[in-house]
């Protein structure tokens, strides 16, 4: 829910990065690509084809100028590739595409949209025409032109090259990755795929090279294709005007002798509370925490059981929704006939995004079926994939502040996350440890064992232990009182009853000097763009020296509160920070207390903004910087 999946500072730093037209050059003829998959033998154009007519031609694939032409290529990826093209324009001045997925979630990849600019789609729910990927490249593919896309998707992100030069890239996790319906909807959503725009390309070669893990041939009896062959007593109906995620219909599944073993419903609700974070004007992330409801409706008999959501949400919020409902059809491959399960929201006036909340809908499914209560004090946040593993999300920190705001007690993370408790900390203060229970999970089971109330023997005990212990705490409680008997030696046997009980483990840390004392590179990042937020979008206006004579450039003029706040914030922050973000902190400093200097100065003289000027520029630098060093990018991204 409103998911940020990589630090907005992170994001526009790489996006400056590819605005100033920096480039890293890949190494030409890699011998490595000669042990490549070659998928150009896979495609059958009259199999394949979702849209447009392609043909292969002298063993090259050849696309037409129908628009959103695509084509979908029976292979799986692996976790982690390299997906190349190599193309020539026949015609057009529209859009060459790659389709390609990581763990099951589908992304694309436009290039030459009007020959003009390039970028990811959908990126949080928008599209190639303005995201954070979205990168500006005059007449990159010209008719005639041949050229080289390629695609290295990683866990944690994705670079696209033309022509070995690095264009644009994308810090994600893809929980906020999604393909623009239905103009380049995409049947299978774990295959390869490529298309086009009312433009003509030939293909010469299209290929994978693996890095993690193995991809596959995917038979063609088990590709999901857009021409589905008709199923026995199968009647497709409307879908009802509320914002559906499934076409109700009578299938196979309802069929009465296959209904004799289907999972029925032990519940008709179930409620869990689900952690949220908003992105505020001034920079700032705020947490919070709001109930989901799951509502089981009867429906018609003998229709196969859908589920959807109440209001409309954003497109990563019904993917995360249909991922949890695959993966708990994986355990109950048939449900009990006739009915919708409703997804809603306490806060159902606002437009829900992100995919943090899939794993608490999975937990929610569970409920319908299991028939356990979910503890009323339980919040979690993750998102969630079809092999039941609790996924990482952003701003863990703020969901985690929000949560004990709302009087959750038990709060869940993802076990990924675990190491953000350090930022917790250090952000707000130790006592965040001990203000509520935190756990860490890394499967749906695990996040089911800590939400419901009837727990499971040692966890129950944990959890009534640590109780204990937060009688003896205060927010102002010190290290001494951590290291006393009546606290350390319980927050010991927490652990063993419950090696997953953050607090215990953070706690017994912070009680043997072991938590760090500088904030993670992200949340170093993150804080010092916030702390200067109000002024951060003088950054992008233009500059003294390029404005027309004409034209009033006079830098924009700052309250002295706001910039006695921002520099207060940051010295604040200047002991906690990552020892590779002081230079950047401190040419933020420069540029915000310039904002005073102008003020002071009336009227306004040229010395005065040619020096503001300068020290925008210093900061420019330092965040150009950081956008083009590898291995702080990888850190970010790791």
């Amino acid at each position: 829910m409103n998911r940020v999946s990589l630090s907005a500072c992170a994001a526009a730093l790489l996006f400056l990065n590819n605005g100033t037209g920096i480039a890293q050059t890949l190494p030409a003829n890699n011998p490595a690509w000669a042990r490549a998959v070659n998928l150009m033998p896979l495609i059958n154009p009259d199999t394949d084809a979702i849209r447009g007519k392609w043909s292969i031609q002298a063993g090259k694939l050849v696309s037409d100028t129908e628009g959103w032409a695509r084509i979908q290529i029976p292979y799986e990826p692996p976790e982690e590739y390299d997906f190349r093209i190599i193309i020539t324009r026949s015609s057009g001045v529209n859009d060459v595409c790659q389709f390609f997925s990581q763990r099951g979630r589908p992304a694309m990849w436009i290039a030459a949209v009007n020959n003009t600019f390039c970028g990811f789609q959908m990126v949080g729910g928008k599209s190639v025409t303005g995201n954070q990927t979205t990168v500006r490249t005059e007449n990159c593919l010209k008719i005639g032109q041949t050229a080289t896309s390629l695609l290295q998707v990683r866990k944690n992100g994705v670079k696209a090259y033309l022509d070995g030069k690095l264009v644009s890239q994308w810090a994600t996790d893809f929980s906020d990755a999604s393909l623009d319906t239905p103009f380049w909807s995409m049947p299978d959503k774990r295959l390869l795929g490529v298309g086009s725009h009312k433009s003509s390309f030939v293909y010469h070669r299209i290929e994978l090279l693996e890095i993690t893990g193995k991809g596959r041939t995917v038979p063609r009896q088990e590709i999901i294709t857009s021409k589905p062959q008709p199923e026995k007593q199968t009647t497709d109906v409307k879908p009802r005007s509320e914002s559906g995620t499934q076409r109700t219909r009578v299938s196979s599944l309802a069929d009465p002798a296959l209904q004799k073993d289907a999972k029925n419903f032990a519940r008709m609700q179930s409620i869990i509370k689900g952690l949220y974070v908003t992105r505020m004007g001034t920079g700032q992330r705020l947490g919070g925490a709001q109930d989901i409801f799951a509502t089981v409706e009867p429906y018609r008999t003998g229709y196969e059981t859908t589920w959807r959501f109440a209001t409309t949400v954003r497109s990563d919020t019904r993917i995360s929704l249909n991922e949890a409902a695959h993966l708990v059809k994986v355990r109950y491959p048939i449900w009990k006939a006739g009915y919708h399960i409703r997804f809603s929201y306490s806060d159902k006036y606002s437009m829900q995004s992100g995919g943090s909340a899939g794993g608490a809908m999975a937990v929610l499914f569970m409920s319908l079926f299991d028939g356990f209560q979910i503890d009323p004090t339980y919040a979690m946040t993750g998102d969630v994939t079809v092999d039941g593993k609790i996924r990482e999300i952003g701003a863990a920190a703020e969901k985690i502040r929000g949560a004990v705001l709302e009087k959750c007690k038990i709060i869940a993370i993802p076990e990924a996350n675990k190491e953000n408790l350090n930022d917790l900390a250090l952000l707000y203060s130790p006592a965040m440890l001990w203000s509520a229970q935190l756990f860490s999970i890394a499967t749906l089971d695990d996040a089911v064992a800590v939400a419901r109330q009837d727990r499971a023997e040692n966890l129950a005990k944990a959890v009534a232990l640590f109780a204990e212990v937060q009688t003896r705490l205060n927010p102002n409680s010190s290290i001494t009182v951590l290291r006393s008997p009546q606290v350390y030696q319980p927050l010991r046997e927490v652990l063993r009853l419950a090696p997953n009980h953050l607090s215990a483990e953070f706690m017994l840390r912070t009680a043997n000097y072991q938590l760090s004392n500088v904030l993670s590179l992200q949340a170093s990042m993150e804080e010092i763009w916030a702390a200067a937020g109000p002024m951060m979008f003088t950054l992008y206006s233009i500059r003294m020296t390029d404005a027309k004579k004409d034209e009033a450039a006079s830098p924009i003029r700052i309250p002295a509160e706001t910039v006695k706040i921002a520099l207060d914030r940051l010295t604040w922050l200047d002991p906690r920070l990552h020892p590779k973000t002081k230079e950047l902190k401190a040419a933020m400093a420069d540029y915000v207390s310039s904002f005073d200097d102008l003020r002071r100065q009336t009227p306004l003289t040229a010395a005065a903004t040619e020096k503001h000027q300068a020290k925008k520029d210093k900061l420019l630098g330092e965040i150009n910087k950081i956008g083009t060093d590898r291995k702080i990018l990888e850190e970010m991204m790791h």
